[in-house]
């Protein structure tokens, strides 16, 4: 699966089709965050979104993300419950991804998507020609055979 990812578009076999029993894995649909820890930090301390020193000091990456996340959806018009979570991922790229989405459920309103990639981008300093792309939540077993793209296991692709 890994060798895969990430996928600039979902490949057919990635979509559920619950009521016949197709479960495949479940990928997160964002950007890609490395050095997260530096990024959330860096974002906090150049909005101004809690205390200069402890945020400067602080080892928690969770304390960060509390103060980043609610300020990220709100530049994107997005209510927090809606809105860009953080999903941890198995990839090359990164552990992190800001996720509008996942290939299960469709969280942010569609006619807000631009707008919420326009934002992650500005707030972190992602450059124009950044697209979101699929990657692997973080929850799956890497052991297990990929399935997915194998024409002959999957009654549901229509693509290799």
């Amino acid at each position: 699966m890994l060798k895969n990812e990430p996928f600039e578009e979902l490949p057919v076999p990635y979509k559920p089709v619950t009521h016949l029993g197709h479960h495949p894995p479940r990928l997160s649909f964002g950007f890609a965050i490395p050095k997260e820890f530096i990024q959330f930090r860096r974002v906090a301390l150049e909005n101004n979104l809690g205390d200069p020193e402890e945020v400067s000091t602080t080892n928690s990456f969770f304390g960060l993300q509390r103060l980043v996340m609610p300020y990220l959806n709100e530049r994107c018009g997005l209510p927090p419950k809606q809105g860009i979570t953080c999903g941890h991922v198995h990839s090359k790229q990164a552990a992190l991804v800001l996720e509008l989405t996942t290939n299960y459920v469709w969280r942010i309103p569609k006619e807000k998507l631009d707008d919420a990639i326009r934002g992650i981008k500005e707030v972190f300093q992602l450059p124009d020609d950044a697209k979101p792309k699929w990657y692997l939540e973080g929850d799956i077993d890497l052991k297990e055979p990929d399935e997915y793209l194998l024409p002959s296991k999957s009654p549901f692709c229509t693509m290799v």
